[in-house]
């Protein structure tokens, strides 16, 4: 293994394959961050609400899963990850991140392993043949229509925009921006903002990940559309 930084990978079929060894050593040191679908997956998988996932399990105002003060992820147990099954995109794509470009195109690069990882790199695959077996396509498909209607927010509001993956959940808005009649919070808690449009009419919050991100985004993207009409 070269002690240089891996190479990046210009397309899904370039030729790559992995193997993991559940060494759980990518389970430490890393930021993993989340947002609302792979909170909404969370939730349903542990039977508690995306308040209560945000609350309990995350920093930044829900965008970042938490780590314990030994940097392993709140969610890695003594026998690897408790959460597997509806693990987030990033823990989905490794050892590998997706960068998407303004005009939706995708680069894949290889993140630097643990020096004493035991999963073991190849190239008998591709990209797109690895992130398939890792069940990514619904994962990369709301992680493009959030950052798509997030986009359209960030264009409404002054020079600091009104909304940004730093400040997008921790309620920083600037006052005076059109964006300051949304709850910050509503964009990154799926329930909450379900639950708050139920208490005024709408339809009840879902119990299926699907069906609530469906909810949210429709929502989310409705308040775009009023903004921009408003502008």
């Amino acid at each position: 293994m070269s002690d240089g930084p891996r190479p990046v990978l210009h397309a899904r079929t370039s030729a790559f394959s992995y193997h993991c060894g559940a060494c759980s050593r990518c389970c430490y040191g890393r930021r993993i961050q989340v947002n609302p679908y792979e909170l909404a997956r969370l939730s349903r998988g542990l039977g508690i609400s995306t308040t209560e996932v945000i609350s309990q399990f995350t920093v930044d105002g829900g965008t970042a899963l938490a780590a314990r003060a030994d940097t392993a992820c709140t969610f890695l147990g003594p026998n690897g990850c408790t959460v597997h099954a509806d693990r987030p995109l990033a823990c989905r794509l490794y050892p590998l991140g997706r960068i998407v470009q303004a005009d939706g195109s995708e680069t894949f690069v290889e993140n630097e392993p643990d020096p004493q990882t035991k999963g073991l790199y190849g190239e008998s695959g591709t990209v797109g043949s690895y992130i398939q077996s890792q069940s990514v396509a619904p994962y990369i498909a709301a992680a493009d229509r959030y950052y798509t209607v997030l986009a359209r927010l960030m264009t409404v509001g002054e020079a600091r925009g009104p909304l940004s993956a730093d400040n997008v959940g921790q309620g920083t808005a600037t006052p005076g921006d059109p964006s300051a009649e949304i709850d910050a919070m509503e964009f990154i808690d799926a329930d909450l903002a379900v639950q708050n449009d139920a208490a005024h009419g709408g339809p009840a919050v879902p119990s299926d990940a699907d069906a609530l991100i469906d909810r949210h985004l429709a929502l989310i993207e409705g308040w775009a559309e009023e903004l921009i009409r408003d502008r």
